[in-house]
C-alpha cells in the first residue's frame, strides 16, 4: 500500500487527508476574504465631523462653521461634535422625508446621526456641556432643531442648549392637520421637533421657547416628540421656562403617539406654562410602556382655560405607566390634577404604578369640588392603579388623591394604595364612578390634618382601609420625615427597596409610610432645589440648597458662581461662600445680585456649583445648576413657593 504520510523535520508524519483538508480550508478562507473585501468596499465607515464658530476646529477635520453644513455632509451613522459657542441662523427648508417645509437652525432630514455639544477646539475627545455651553439659538424666529424620519432612523442629541425658539405662524396652514405640526391649523414645537425616529436626548436644556403666539391648539412650547419609535429615551434633560399660550397643550414637552417603551430619567421640568393641559409634560397615545424615574416637576402651570388639568404632568396612556421616585412641587392647574393627571385610554388593560412619588405645594386655581393633587381617571378599558409609598402633603387642593371613571361603558375596577401619606386636605381619598363599581383598597394610610379621610364624589365607591394611622408625620420643609414622626416604622412590606432619594427601605424596624424613609443616622445629601433658575435684570435671586435623605449632625457645602455667557462684574455680582446646616436643618439660601443695564440683549447664563461637601454629607443631583438672566425688556414668570 502507498504510504499516505508526509515526513516532518521531527520525524513525525502528517496524514495526507489532513493536508488535503487544510488546502480546502485555505481555499475557502481566500474566497471568504474576497467576499469580505467586497462587503467592506460597500460599507460606509462612520465619520466624526467637527463644528466650531468661524470654522476654526483647531486642526480637526472635516471642519464646518455651522451645524447644518455638517449635517448636510453627513451619512448615516456619522457623529457631529460641536465646540462651545452659540449657533444661530434659522433657515426655511423643504424636507424630503415628509414633503413639508420647516424653519429651524438645524434640520436632520432622514438620517441616523449623533450630534454632541460641549467640546472645545483643544479637546475633541471629552465633552463637558456645563463647562462648555453649546447653544442652538433660533433668536425668536423658527425653532432650534427639527429631526425627521420614516421610523427607521436613530438620532442622538447630546450636550446642547436649545433656546429662544418661536414657531408663530410657521406650522400648519388653516384647515390642515398632521402636516408640519400635529393639530389643525396650529403651530407647535417652539424649540425641538422630532418625528418618527428613535430619539435619544442626553444632557439637553430646552429653555425659553414658544410654540406660537396667535393660533390655538398647538403642541409643545419647548418640544413636540411625535411618533417616536420604541426605545426612545430622555436622560438628564432640563426643560425650563417654555410656553404655549393660546389654548396650547404642553408648556414644556409633548410626547404624542408613537411606540414604547419610552423612558425618562434624571430629568427636570421647571416653570413651563400652557393655557390648556400639561404645564410641564404631556404624554399622549403612546402604544407601549412608559417609565418616568428620578425626575422632578417644579413650578409648572396649566392655567388659562377653566378646565385645564395636569399642572406638572398629564398622561393619556395606552399601555403600562410607571412613575418611580418622581417629585411634583409648586405646580398649578385650573380644575384638577394640580401635580399630575393620568387617564388610561384605549381598550387594553392598563397598569398604572405610582411609586415613591411626592406631591407637595401644588394648587388648583379653579378647582372642582373634589379636585386633587393626584388625579387618575378611568376610560373605557379596565385599568389597575397601584399607589405605593407616596406622599401628598401641603397642597392647596380640596382632595389629596382622586380615583374616578366617567364613561358609560367603563368597566368596574379596583385601586390599591399601600403606605400612603396624605396631609392638609378636605378629602384624603376621593372615589367617583359613573357605571360599574369602584373599590379602593388602602392599607396603612396616614391621614393628618385631613377633614374627611374618604369621600364619594359620584356613585357608591367602596373604601376598604386597614391599618390606618392618624398621627403627626412631622414633615420638614422638604416633606421628609423627622424624628418622632408617626409614619416611621408604621407601614407594611410594600416590596419597594429604595425611597424617593434612593435611601434603603426599610431602614429601621419596619417600613415607613410615604415617599421618604427616615434614616436616623444619615447626615444627608445636598442639592440645588432646581436645575435651572430664572431672574430678571436688576433683581436679587435667592438660591435654595436642600438637605435631603437625613439631617443628623452639622454639615456644610461650598458654593460659587461661574461665568457662562454672563460676566461677573458687568452682568451680576459674583457669589461664593460656605453654607452650614445645623443638626436638623433642611434648607439654606444664598443670594445672587443681577445688575441692570440699558442694552436690550438676549438671555445670559451663569453656572451655579456646589462642591466640597463636609461633615459626611454627599452631593446630590443637581449639584450644578444654571441661572438664566432675563433681559429687563421681557416679562419673567416667577416661581411661586407657598
Amino acid at each position: 500500500m502507498r504510504n499516505q504520510h508526509l515526513a516532518t523535520g521531527q520525524g513525525h508524519k502528517i496524514p495526507l487527508w489532513f493536508k488535503r483538508g487544510l488546502a480546502v480550508i485555505g481555499i475557502a478562507l481566500i474566497l471568504l476574504g474576497g467576499l469580505w473585501a467586497v462587503a467592506l468596499a460597500g460599507t460606509q465607515v462612520p465619520t466624526v465631523r467637527y463644528v466650531a464658530p468661524g470654522g476654526n476646529c483647531g486642526g480637526a477635520t472635516p471642519c464646518y462653521d455651522t451645524i447644518q453644513k455638517a449635517v448636510d455632509a453627513a451619512s448615516d451613522g456619522d457623529e457631529i461634535r460641536v465646540a462651545v459657542g452659540t449657533y444661530t441662523g434659522a433657515q426655511t427648508k423643504a424636507a424630503s422625508t415628509t414633503g413639508y417645509t420647516y424653519t429651524q437652525v438645524v434640520l436632520v432630514d432622514g438620517k441616523s446621526l449623533t450630534l454632541a455639544g460641549g467640546y472645545t477646539t483643544a479637546n475633541w475627545n471629552t465633552a463637558d456641556p456645563l463647562a462648555n455651553p453649546t447653544l442652538i439659538d433660533a433668536q425668536h424666529h423658527g425653532r432650534g432643531v427639527t429631526i425627521l424620519g420614516d421610523g427607521t432612523q436613530q438620532v442622538t442629541l447630546r450636550g446642547f442648549q436649545i433656546v429662544n425658539g418661536d414657531y408663530t405662524n410657521l406650522g400648519n396652514p388653516p384647515g390642515i392637520a398632521n402636516a408640519a405640526c400635529r393639530a389643525t391649523g396650529a403651530d407647535c414645537a417652539g424649540g425641538l421637533l422630532a418625528y418618527r425616529v428613535r430619539l435619544t436626548l442626553q444632557e439637553i436644556l430646552i429653555r425659553n421657547n414658544l410654540a406660537g403666539r396667535s393660533r390655538p391648539y398647538g403642541n409643545g412650547g419647548g418640544a413636540l416628540l411625535w411618533g417616536l419609535t420604541a426605545g426612545s429615551t430622555l436622560d438628564s434633560v432640563r426643560v425650563f421656562n417654555n410656553t404655549n399660550i393660546v389654548e396650547g397643550y404642553g408648556g414644556g414637552v409633548v410626547i404624542k403617539e408613537g411606540a414604547g417603551p419610552i423612558t425618562i430619567t434624571n430629568s427636570q421640568f421647571d416653570q413651563n406654562r400652557s393655557t390648556f393641559d400639561g404645564g410641564g409634560l404631556i404624554i399622549d397615545d403612546v402604544d407601549g410602556p412608559v417609565l418616568i424615574q428620578d425626575s422632578r416637576f417644579v413650578g409648572n402651570m396649566a392655567v388659562g382655560r377653566d378646565d385645564a388639568v395636569g399642572g406638572g404632568l398629564k398622561v393619556m396612556t395606552l399601555d403600562n405607566l410607571v412613575l418611580d421616585r418622581v417629585e411634583f412641587r409648586d405646580n398649578q392647574a385650573s380644575r384638577d390634577g394640580a401635580a399630575v393627571h393620568i387617564k388610561p385610554i384605549g381598550s387594553n388593560p392598563v397598569r398604572v404604578q405610582v411609586i415613591n412619588v411626592l406631591a407637595a405645594g401644588n394648587r388648583l386655581q379653579n378647582p372642582q369640588p373634589y379636585g386633587a393633587a393626584i388625579d387618575i381617571e378611568g376610560h373605557t378599558n379596565p385599568f389597575f392603579p397601584h399607589i405605593v409609598q407616596t406622599t401628598v402633603a401641603e397642597n392647596q387642593t380640596p382632595a389629596g388623591i382622586r380615583l374616578a371613571q366617567w364613561w358609560t361603558s367603563s368597566a368596574s375596577y379596583t385601586a390599591w394604595l399601600t403606605n400612603t401619606l396624605v396631609t392638609s386636605a378636605t378629602y384624603g381619598l376621593v372615589g367617583a364612578h359613573y357605571t360599574g363599581t369602584l373599590a379602593i383598597q388602602h392599607t396603612h394610610t396616614l391621614f393628618y390634618n385631613v377633614t374627611n379621610q374618604t369621600a364619594a364624589e359620584q356613585g357608591t365607591p367602596t373604601f376598604r382601609g386597614t391599618g390606618t394611622v392618624t398621627g403627626d408625620p412631622k414633615l420638614d420643609t422638604n416633606q421628609r420625615l423627622q424624628a418622632g414622626s408617626a409614619a416611621i416604622d408604621a407601614g407594611v412590606n410594600s416590596g419597594v427597596t429604595l425611597d424617593l432619594d434612593r435611601g434603603v427601605r426599610p431602614s429601621g424596624a419596619g417600613y415607613d409610610i410615604g415617599a421618604d424613609e427616615y434614616a436616623a443616622v444619615s447626615v444627608g445629601t445636598l442639592r440645588f432645589s432646581q436645575a435651572t433658575y430664572g431672574v430678571t435684570e436688576g433683581r436679587v435671586l435667592q438660591v435654595t440648597v436642600e438637605r435631603i435623605g437625613g439631617t443628623r449632625g452639622t454639615v456644610s457645602v461650598q458654593y460659587t458662581t461661574i461665568d457662562e455667557t454672563a460676566h461677573a462684574g458687568s452682568d451680576y455680582v459674583p457669589a461664593s461662600g460656605t453654607l452650614t446646616f445645623a443638626d436638623g436643618e433642611t434648607t439654606k439660601t444664598f443670594s445672587v445680585t443681577v445688575l441692570r443695564d440699558t442694552v436690550k440683549e438676549n438671555d445670559e447664563t451663569v453656572r451655579l456649583r456646589l462642591f466640597n461637601a463636609a461633615g459626611g454629607a454627599t452631593l446630590g443631583n443637581p449639584s450644578q445648576a444654571r441661572l438664566v438672566i432675563r433681559d429687563g425688556f421681557f416679562v419673567f414668570l416667577p416661581l411661586i413657593r407657598r
